[in-house]
């Protein structure tokens, strides 16, 4: 089983960071920025359980 780390580590490694020059919108930007919050606030209630996303 990975650790908290080393999964963190495996999803920047597969998911670059994003410029904002990347979005269409500041809209669009600001709900890409909520999602990843949901998930990193996720990630440690989570720790060393078995997750379906």
């Amino acid at each position: 089983m990975l650790t908290h780390e080393e999964m963190i580590g495996l999803q920047a490694e597969k998911h670059g960071l994003i410029g904002t020059d990347e979005f269409a919108s500041k809209q669009e930007y600001v709900l890409h920025l909520i999602h990843t919050a949901a998930y990193v606030s996720a990630s440690s209630l989570t720790e060393n359980k078995k997750v379906l996303d």
